[in-house]
């Protein structure tokens, strides 16, 4: 997963693999990125060493402070530390394919504080709000913008159909929820009710039509 949050939290993306069949599978499928290291992890005094290691597409090695001690794991796919933000939305751009076609998709990073999940998810800090109305996404961009763009550019291939498209924005802070569109200062956290005849979900939350992208 790809920046910041709480440890094990998460923002809801070298080569690696397979292109996921996305909408023809159930199939959950994990993908690993591996970070490089920062430049103010190695400055100051500070030292830092690689841990983890991408073997080939699907696995990892996790190494201990003995050379004996090395844990193998395997995964889907396997991103080395030299992957760019391409890479990562070519295995996971069939979500927003199966979203047009009606099928239910979900792209999560998860990861601790630090791990990169914001940088995979949105791209470098400012990134997003460098971005232009009518602009495009491009090297530096994310999963979400990636996303967006490709989605809009699907619902505008169908010639046969009219495609409303919504957007909501929620945060999970400390265990709250909070609605990023109408409370961006997270001054108000909303409730959460269960109810035995329908989901779980929030008592209230903005959920508005969003206008295409050109």
């Amino acid at each position: 997963g790809g920046g910041s949050g709480g440890g094990g939290d998460g923002d809801g993306g070298g080569d690696g693999g397979d292109d996921l069949n996305v909408g023809t599978s159930e199939n959950i499928k994990v993908l690993v990125r591996i970070r490089p290291i920062l430049g103010h992890e190695t400055s100051n005094g500070r030292s830092a060493g690689k841990v983890v290691q991408r073997l080939d597409q699907g696995q990892l090695e996790v190494r201990g402070e003995e050379s004996r001690h090395k844990l193998t794991c395997k995964f889907d796919a396997v991103f080395g530390d030299e992957s760019i933000q391409e890479d990562i939305y070519r295995h996971v751009s069939d979500c927003a394919v199966a979203v047009v076609e009606g099928f239910n998709a979900t792209v999560f990073a998860y990861g601790q504080t630090g791990s990169g999940k914001t940088h995979t998810m949105f791209g470098p800090p400012g990134h997003v709000q460098s971005l232009a109305y009518g602009s495009s996404p491009n090297e530096e961009s994310g999963v979400i913008p990636r996303a967006i763009m490709q989605i809009f550019q699907l619902a505008g291939e169908l010639k046969h159909s009219k495609v409303s498209i919504y957007c909501s924005f929620v945060q999970i802070y400390n265990e709250q929820l909070f609605d990023m569109l109408r409370d961006p200062d997270r001054a108000s956290p909303l409730e959460v009710h269960e109810d035995p005849k329908v989901t779980i979900g929030p008592n209230y939350h903005y959920t508005g039509p969003i206008i295409g992208p050109n």
